[in-house]
């Protein structure tokens, strides 16, 4: 139970970290899924039974999931949220 309490702790004061900690921890986190998604794909991609459909299949559905942040929906409760959160 204490590293549940010491999460919980950190996760309140975390406003005290200075801006750019925070944005280094945030960018830092989605490098490293990036970079592990990359190494899964490769570790699959080597041996006898790479096949080369799967790496098209992996990078298109890749690509459709970084298209789809970007959609409209996401960018209009992000907007919305951030309205609330201001006023």
């Amino acid at each position: 139970m204490t590293a549940l309490r010491s999460m919980t702790t950190m996760y309140r004061e975390r406003e005290a970290l200075p801006r750019r900690t925070r944005l280094a921890f945030t960018f830092g986190a989605v490098a490293f899924l990036h970079g592990a998604a990359v190494v899964i794909l490769l570790t699959g991609l080597t041996g006898d039974g790479a096949q080369p459909l799967a790496l098209g299949l992996v990078l298109t559905a890749y690509l459709a999931g970084i298209k789809h942040s970007y959609d409209w929906d996401h960018l209009a409760a992000i907007d919305n949220s951030t309205r609330r959160f201001v006023a």
